[in-house]
């Protein structure tokens, strides 16, 4: 609220001493600064400000005009600051002056935005018919410098004022202060003075010169006030007859006016903006220079410039302490004076490809420390100029005493490790172009040969056959011949043609002559044991495949119900639904969760599937329902991709057949599924028919087509097996885990049926299955039913009070709708301390809903409690069910153990509520005890 006070307060201040400026006509200002008040204030506090300034544009122009012309010139006003702001916002323009093209961001901001003002100004004064037509260009084009000259003035002063303007010290402000009184003086010379001495309309321009001084010194403030100062002195001036603009033409001085207003201050914000950059390219260059000097003397690695004298000009402390030199003793030597003279050659030739490529090195070299010791060195170079053009070499030096160390080390690491060989516990052999040219005793032993039985023969005495002979030539030497190690295992046979197994290692030693080291390690033993455990490890194989595809299996059973659920959902969610397409996707998603609840309980046992021992169900469905809702499930996924879902059933519309509805529905699905994948633009078809009826038994052919990308003859052979797909680029366009249609042969096999496809590559596919089901007749299907509902009404009779427990606010949202519907009162506690405290009052509930796990007291602790306050107090007990998630016969035996007395199994479902409230004793008490009833 003070923003928008301060906003109108502002706008209408400027506005109204702006009108009493002097005009050029009796409408138009000269320079109208509220416009650069608006676009300082919009900017920088928001868009959702501009009332303010519609607001304060309508009170001044109401001071001049008729209502009427008033509102009209105050929507140009208002109007054209949003656009100038709109401008500026999209162009990312920065109210610092920061950048050069801050200025003219801000200059064609002001130039389009004020375009509306001046257009809606000029054309409501002559509507009004306060001007007349011919009037009109020129008025326009007055109207649209004054208030553009009003942004280019008004725009940065205010932006600098809200932006936080970092207050100047006294020293600062007395220079300040000192230079405005400067400047006011040469600008009455100028401007208000009427001699006509001061008529050069060349020294009309001199003030330039002071705000381009100024904007230097103290920046955007200024810029900013010396320009308006000096505009404001320019309009008194030219209007009152005086200054060096009222001795030209009178057309022309707003012209020389609006020109110089506007020179002055894109002038002073240009020079700001060039000291900004100008500042924060040196402070980046400093920060550059300090890292880059800071890298140099923390370097480990000694750093030195040379010109192409040798003479040192600058180096660091590494490059001080390799060389064992004061800095100004370095300073007084060369180059050469540090290099024994044996380097003399290898200096020349470093130079020359230095010359060459503007580089050398890398080479090893020696220094010359100041003690007379030698230092060994590795050296790179660059050549390049300095600042004054001259040709300059950067020298990179590592001292290598450390790393030489540690190479003799290794050496002698090595020498070591040779003698090892010679160890008897280690089976070595060397040979040379495959000729054994040396054996240890560890080998002789394992092959039984005597020693140096072996030195001189060809290594294929080694092999039983020729084959193992050149498999073992052809695999190592390749490898050996790189520098690598060959490891393997091969058959070796021993002088007395004992086949052993042994793990061979080789390295080259000397690639030249072929000369290469072999290792040995008996590892019959451990192939013997490795073949007593084949059979083992075979098995664990089998039942990690299994593991795997049970779980790849599950998750592509599960996503087809959740499809369900969530596309219906979603459709629930859309307004303008009628109550029977509610009531229709409410139908689809209970559907779709019981499959969903159903596949999860196959969850428990799936082991059967393997074993071929699922057991399908035997209940009666509607074929036409059956597709209706299968199609339901995937009609937004085929919106989504533009595709045309069909379904038809070509029979009895009234057939009726016992079998397993989840699983076809679930065949059908994984169909539907892939044909929406695979087709971009189509139909996917959906058909059922009657095949044949005999023995009370039917065939029913179930078929998925579409205009998808089809099939070739060679890719079908992989259809219908577990984890195969079409190929690799199918596998990464449309992903899958390859599972879907080799459920749906398992299920129709199980069914007495059969599955197929017919297709063509690029003509799309048609995928069909064909299950064995019992035909039901009408009256059949009408006793049944009757059977299910046996007989229970709808809703109990009886009202009770049931105490529902639950720490989740969604579960208590459902089982507190479901009791409401089923006619019952309920209250609602969020743990089980909760539920203790409550039994403690009364009424007593007449039934507890207890979740087993909760915060602060779990249900099984809760329940505990509950049966010792009825006992201490002689109270009859109160039914308590147990509602958890659990569903294993452990969790049921837990919560009987707790002194629950029944148990149901989330997700509840109505009937399951409905079935146990009928059983519940009444009120008072007198009805028997419920029992625990299994999951």
């Amino acid at each position: 609220m003070l923003r928008f006070l301060a906003l109108l307060s502002s706008y209408f201040a400027a506005g109204w001493l702006g009108l009493r400026m002097p005009a050029v006509d009796a409408h138009i200002t000269l320079i109208w600064l509220p416009t650069g008040i608006a676009v300082a204030g919009l900017f920088c506090w928001g868009r959702g400000l501009w009332p303010a300034v519609a607001l304060g544009a309508l009170l001044v122009n109401l001071t001049i005009g008729s209502p009427s012309l008033a509102v009209a010139i105050a929507l140009g006003n208002t109007l054209a600051p949003l656009l100038a702001v709109e401008l500026l916002l999209r162009t990312g323009f920065l109210a610092s002056f920061a950048r050069q093209r801050d200025p003219l961001l801000l200059l064609l901001a002001a130039a389009v935005g004020m375009l509306i003002s001046a257009g809606g100004g000029a054309l409501s004064l002559l509507l009004a018919g306060v001007i007349p037509a011919a009037a009109f260009a020129s008025a326009f084009l007055t109207w649209w410098l004054g208030d553009a000259v009003g942004v280019l003035l008004g725009a940065p002063l205010c932006m600098l004022i809200l932006a936080g303007w970092r207050r100047p010290g006294w020293r600062e402000l007395r220079e300040m202060l000192a230079w405005l009184v400067l400047a006011l003086l040469f600008g009455w010379f100028i401007f208000l003075r009427s001699d006509s001495a001061t008529g050069h309309l060349p020294l009309a321009f001199l003030p330039v010169s002071l705000v381009a001084l100024a904007a230097m010194r103290f920046g955007i403030a200024g810029a900013v006030i010396p320009s308006l100062a000096f505009s404001v002195l320019a309009v008194f001036g030219s209007a009152t007859g005086r200054g060096v603009f009222a001795l030209h033409d009178a057309a022309q001085v707003p012209y020389l006016v609006w020109a110089f207003m506007t020179t002055c201050v894109v002038t002073g914000l240009l020079i700001t903006a060039l000291q900004a950059e100008r500042k924060r390219m040196e402070s980046t260059l400093r920060e550059s220079e300090q890292k880059l000097r800071g890298l140099y003397e923390l370097s480990p690695i000694g750093i030195a410039m040379t010109d192409m004298q040798g003479r040192y000009l600058e180096f660091n402390q590494a490059f001080l302490q390799i060389c064992g030199y004061s800095a100004d003793e370095l300073r007084a030597l060369d180059y050469w004076q540090l290099t024994p003279r044996h380097y003399e050659a290898d200096e020349q030739r470093q130079l020359e490809q230095l010359q060459r490529t503007g580089r050398y090195g890398p080479y090893e070299k020696e220094y010359i420390r100041k003690d007379g010791s030698l230092i060994p060195l590795l050296l790179n170079g660059t050549l390049v100029s300095d600042r004054d053009g001259q040709s300059c070499i950067w020298s990179f030096v590592e001292d290598t005493t450390e790393s030489r160390r540690i190479q003799r080390q290794m050496q002698a690491v090595l020498a070591e490790q040779r003698a090892m060989l010679e160890n008897d516990l280690i089976v070595i052999f060397r040979v040379s172009q495959r000729i054994i040219r040396w054996t240890n005793r560890a080998f002789d032993r394992l092959l039984g040969y005597q020693p140096d039985e072996l030195i001189g023969q060809s290594t294929r005495v080694l092999y039983p056959d020729e084959a193992g002979y050149l498999a073992l030539g052809e695999a190592a030497y390749p490898l050996l011949a790189q520098g690598l190690v060959y490891r393997a295992e091969h058959q070796f046979v021993t002088k007395t043609a004992e086949i052993r197994w042994v793990e061979v290692s080789g390295a080259m030693l000397d690639l030249d002559n072929g000369e290469s080291l072999w290792a040995l390690v008996d590892v019959s033993e451990r192939r013997r044991s490795q073949a007593a455990l084949s059979q083992a490890k075979e098995a664990a194989d089998a039942a990690n495949a299994a593991k795997s595809q049970f779980l790849a299996t599950m998750a592509h059973e599960i996503r087809t119900p959740l499809n369900g659920v969530l596309g219906m959902a979603q459709l629930l969610l859309q307004e303008e639904l009628s109550e029977r397409e509610r009531r229709d996707y409410a139908r689809i998603i209970l559907g779709s969760g019981q499959v969903l609840l159903t596949l999860l309980n196959d969850i428990l046992d799936f082991s059967k599937i393997e074993a071929d021992k699922l057991q399908l169900q035997s209940v009666v469905f509607h074929p036409a329902q059956l597709l209706a809702e299968t199609a339901a499930l995937f009609a937004e996924l085929a919106r989504s991709k533009n595709l045309q879902l069909e379904q038809c059933w070509h029979g009895d519309a009234r057939g009726r057949y016992r079998g397993d509805p989840v699983r076809l529905r679930q065949m059908l699905s994984n169909l539907i599924g892939n044909a929406i994948k695979f087709t971009s633009v189509g139909i996917v078809r959906i058909e059922a028919r009657e095949l044949a009826l005999a023995d009370d038994r039917a065939e029913l052919e179930f078929s998925v087509s579409d205009d998808g990308i089809g099939i070739s003859q060679e890719q079908q052979a992989l259809l219908f097996q577990p984890f195969s797909q079409v190929d690799a680029s199918n596998t990464r366009a449309y992903g899958g885990t390859g599972l879907g249609l080799s459920i749906v042969r398992k299920l129709a096999l199980m069914m007495q049926g059969d599955v197929g496809v017919r297709s063509r590559e690029g003509e799309g596919s048609c995928f069909w299955f064909r299950v064995r089901v019992e035909p039901v007749a009408a009256d059949d299907e009408a006793r049944e039913q009757l059977r299910d509902r046996g007989g229970q009404s709808d809703l109990p009779q009886i009202a009770r009070l049931v105490l529902v427990v639950e720490d989740n606010a969604t579960n208590r949202i459902v089982v507190e709708a479901m009791l409401k519907k089923l006619g019952q009162r309920v209250e609602c506690v969020e743990h089980g301390l909760a539920a203790v405290e409550r039994l403690s009052r009364l009424p007593r509930p007449d039934l507890v809903l207890m979740d087993c796990q909760m915060p602060v007291m779990d249900g099984y602790e809760a329940t505990r409690q509950i049966r010792q306050q009825e006992l201490a107090r002689g109270q009859s007990p109160i039914p308590i069910i147990a509602l958890t998630a659990g569903a294993y016969e452990a969790d049921r035996q837990q919560c009987l153990q707790a002194g629950m007395d029944a148990f149901l199994s989330k997700p509840v479902m109505l009937k399951d509520l409905q079935a146990i409230l009928p059983s519940l004793p009444a009120a008072d008490g007198s009805a028997p005890h419920l029992t625990g009833s299994s999951p």
